[in-house]
């Protein structure tokens, strides 16, 4: 217990001793402490400052002495321009509390040594002009005086929460920031100082120089510098900010201007914090881009910084696990490895810089990418890319975030070199991707595509793109839906169509082993309106083409082939030849599209042993239902020109068909054809149900919907016919015939023979033989046959011819047609096109190995786009030349 009660005794005795101590310290030191540092910054002090209170303590800074002054104010230094400035320069420092921190021991031995000094909840505005006077210049040493007792030796001044303003515009640098703590250890010495600064700095903005400026961060420093005179050096020193850690060494030298050597690395440094230090050439990254991974750096800065002068520069790094993401989709391309170097050139400015990234490998699931690229300036920037890669296309599009084409699959492995100018990378964008000149190669692999707005999907491509001026496809497999295509050729603008939707030009060997013209065009709608088809806007085309098996509804061809051109809304068949109902047809056509989408069709064709029967089912029936592919057999061959309009959702207008047919049918048969069988009146109906014959020629007429047929003789099994007529496409018709009957006929027809006579029809034709005037009227299977006099048939032989020479002058306005032999129609010729709308391909050109054909078509239409077409059947012609 009385252990106990010393101990507490003891424990009271000491803080009152101390207190006691204190006190008595206080009031015989107190005066004479703030005298001195008083005269002491008085003396050496060339600016005003002002307090509001001056306090002396010991307890404060225990076991240091005190004098605080409260609410101090610095006047700014005279002899620097203050109007260079836009803010007010008049105050170099506030602070709410300034300790000045004496050492006791010392003090009683009467050494005044200032230990250090504190700055709290304060701002400092430090200014250079541009003559490089200073507003801080506020201190004078004085001489040193021997009798003077006070020893002031400067240790420490630490800077808490205070607001920190640099201003150089010598230099033109500036600097905001604020600092929790700061501290600054200084010796000063006649021949040379030693400063080492040692805390954080808070930057809000930091601009060196006229384009860089440094983003807002944390910074720790801890910086050891050597002044003299004219220098001061760098010793080991160290800059943080989060987990980048850069070491700093070397020397700027202060004549004129400043000259600096500087080395600094850096290892394991987060890409992400780093690139916000780049200057704000390559902004767009960060707004485009989140970018992380870790990046080793070394290099240094060499020569003059001054206003207008910027040091050489030269970094080389390496970078490891990086990785890219797209901020808007978050798709990311990762395992990305490069290394390096960058120097801002020989100007020291972004004109003059290079950055090389020497190697490069990016390596994701089915992805990769190896190469280097090189950027000669910057805004604008000489860039050159050697990339080899083996890519997931749809995941690579998303990730470029490309709008333009969808529904993508498939691998493209590439080995391109791109070269070209960009702009400005603060807006790089697709536009400057596609002015890039391109060289090397693309091999496709069940690659798919859709360009956004158009309707076909190009899928399945695979073979090799040969990259250039002009892009070449060697032997490129796709399908669009069902049909296949193989093609290979030269595409010049491609880049341009596909990404900027501008024109292309092409000169190409297509092959398909099918297509469905139906299905291509995206008329296999299984709703009750047909699908608007228009054709492409801007392509140029020129085609050689071989379709083995082509089919449109019931229609269909074996072995297509011919040639072709195309310029926007109209294509040029120079000649073309296909196998169809077990014959062969070949000619030259014109198919182009009016402003209405009206589809319009010439052509000049040659056919030759088609099957007739297999003709009207593939065709419809010719869309009638009076005579069909059941009621005829036969083998036709012939010519025909032929013009026509389809409306906008390809149904044909009736009313502006003009055809100009020579055929021949051999080894012919009509069979059930029901307005024969109304012959039954006056013949044998076993005859007329399957009536045969070995030749049939005619010329026929198609013009307002109405179908011609002069006046042609038909030799059957049954009887010999002289027969014309009208068939209109309301299948409604009319036919005037003449019937020879045999001797046989005659003989079956015995019982009717005198009630004919008794009308004085028949007629003998001067061999013998008997003849019947016949009109057989009517629609569709509604019809009658009556006996007609001869005077009615030749008024109507007059109306048919009438009808054929108007038609003649329509095909051929200056002489009769021009029948084509197969020769004629299968002649190549040289063609030449002139390219309008502005482009700049104003020729294509598409030399021949044959002979050269000079002749022209034999008819010329060209379709009137303003042509107004009524509803129904009813629409108007379009002119014809």
């Amino acid at each position: 217990m009385k252990f106990n009660k010393k101990v507490l005794l003891f424990s009271l005795l000491i803080p009152a001793i101390v207190l006691l101590a204190g006190f008595i310290f206080s009031v015989s030191y107190e005066d004479a402490v703030i005298k001195i540092l008083k005269k002491y910054l008085d003396k050496h002090l060339t600016t005003e400052i002002e307090v509001s209170r001056i306090d002396f303590s010991v307890f404060k800074k225990f076991p240091n002495a005190t004098v605080e002054f409260r609410n101090m104010v610095a006047k700014s230094g005279v002899g620097f321009n203050t109007r260079e400035f836009k803010k007010n320069t008049d105050t170099l420092m506030t602070a709410k509390s300034v300790f000045f921190e004496f050492s006791i021991l010392h003090l009683l031995k009467g050494d005044y040594k200032l230990k250090n000094i504190f700055i709290s909840n304060g701002e400092v505005n430090l200014f250079i002009d541009r003559e490089g006077l200073k507003n801080f210049s506020v201190w004078e040493s004085g001489k040193a005086e021997n009798q003077e007792a006070i020893n002031f030796s400067l240790q420490n001044i630490i800077l808490l929460n205070t607001g920190i303003t640099y201003k150089d515009l010598s230099n033109n640098i500036s600097l905001v920031s604020e600092t929790r703590r700061l501290q600054v250890k200084a010796d000063f010495a006649e021949k040379g100082s030693h400063i080492a600064i040692k805390g954080d700095l808070d930057v809000k903005g930091m601009d060196i120089g006229p384009s860089y400026k440094l983003p807002v961060s944390l910074f720790k420093v801890d910086l050891d510098m050597d002044i003299s005179k004219n220098a001061f050096r760098l010793k080991k020193s160290l800059v943080s900010s989060g987990k980048m850690n850069v070491k700093f060494s070397g020397e700027v030298k202060r004549y004129k201007a400043n000259t600096v050597l500087i080395s600094f690395q850096c290892s394991r440094a987060g890409i992400n914090k780093l690139i916000r230090f780049y200057p704000g050439e390559i902004d767009f990254i960060q707004k485009k881009y989140q970018v992380s991974g870790l990046v080793d750096f070394n290099g240094t800065l060499k020569g003059t910084l001054s206003k207008g002068h910027n040091p050489l520069v030269n970094i080389s790094f390496n970078v490891s696990n990086g990785v890219l993401s797209n901020r808007q989709n978050k798709k990311k391309l990762s395992g990305i490895r490069l290394k390096g170097d960058y120097t801002n050139g020989v100007k020291r400015i972004s004109a003059t810089s290079m950055l090389n990234i020497s190697d490069f490998y990016v390596g994701q699931d089915k992805s990769s990418f190896t190469g280097s690229m090189k950027l000669n300036g910057f805004n604008p920037s000489d860039a050159e890319m050697v990339l080899k890669s083996k890519i997931e296309v749809n995941e690579f599009l998303k990730f470029l975030n490309v709008d333009t084409i969808e529904q993508v699959s498939g691998t493209i492995t590439s080995n391109i070199v791109l070269k070209g100018r960009i702009t400005t990378f603060k807006s790089f964008n697709k536009k400057d991707i596609v002015a890039l000149s391109n060289e090397g190669s693309l091999t496709l692999n069940d690659f798919s595509f859709k360009i956004k707005g158009s309707e076909p999907v190009i899928s399945n491509a695979n073979g090799e793109i040969l990259l250039g001026d002009i892009i070449k496809l060697s032997e490129v497999n796709f399908k669009v839906k069902e049909n296949s295509f193989k093609v290979s050729g030269n595409f010049s603008n491609l880049p341009e169509f596909l990404f900027l939707k501008d024109f292309l030009y092409a000169e190409a060997n297509v092959e398909s082993e099918f297509l469905d013209l139906k299905s291509l065009t995206g008329q296999n709608n299984s709703g009750n309106e047909s699908k608007k088809f228009e054709f492409p806007e801007k392509i140029y085309l020129k085609s050689n083409f071989f379709i083995k098996t082509f089919v449109y509804g019931k229609f269909s061809a074996d072995n297509v082939s011919g040639s072709v051109t195309y310029k926007p809304k109209e294509f040029d068949f120079e000649k073309f030849t296909f196998n169809a109902a077990e014959g062969s047809v070949s000619g030259l056509a014109k198919v182009n599209q009016t402003a209405e989408n009206k589809t319009g069709v010439a052509c000049q064709s040659v056919l030759s042993n088609v099957d007739i029967q297999k003709l009207f089912i593939s065709m419809n029936n010719f869309s009638q239902d009076v005579i069909h592919h059941k009621n005829i057999k036969g083998k036709i061959s012939g010519a025909l020109d032929f013009s026509a309009l389809w409306d906008e959702k390809l149904q044909l207008m009736g009313n502006t068909v003009l055809a100009n047919s020579n055929f021949e049918i051999i080894n012919g048969e009509l069979i059930d054809y029901d307005p024969m069988l109304g012959l039954s009146k006056y013949i044998d109906v076993n005859e007329l149900k399957a009536i045969k014959f070995s030749t049939l020629k005619n010329q026929i007429y198609i013009k307002d919907k109405v179908i011609t047929i002069p006046e042609m003789d038909i030799n059957s099994s049954a009887f010999n016919i002289k027969g014309m007529g009208v068939h209109r496409f309301d299948n409604s018709y009319e036919y005037r015939i003449q019937v020879e009957l045999s001797e046989i006929l005659a003989r079956k027809a015995r019982k009717k023979r005198k009630e004919i006579e008794e009308f004085g029809m028949v007629e003998e034709d001067g061999l013998g033989k008997l003849t019947l005037p016949i009109r057989i009227a009517g629609k569709g299977n509604i019809y009658e046959v009556t006996l007609d006099r001869r005077r009615a048939i030749d008024g109507f032989r007059k109306s048919l011819m009438k009808e054929k020479e108007e038609l003649e002058s329509i095909f051929n306005p200056e002489e009769k047609v021009n029948k084509k032999t197969d020769d004629d129609i299968n002649r190549d010729k040289e063609l030449f096109i002139e390219w309008d709308d502005g482009n700049e391909k104003k020729d294509f050109i598409f030399e021949k190995n044959e002979k050269e054909d000079t002749r022209q078509p034999q008819f010329i239409i060209e379709w009137d786009d303003e042509a107004e077409v009524e509803k129904g059947d009813s629409s108007t012609n379009e002119p014809v030349n």
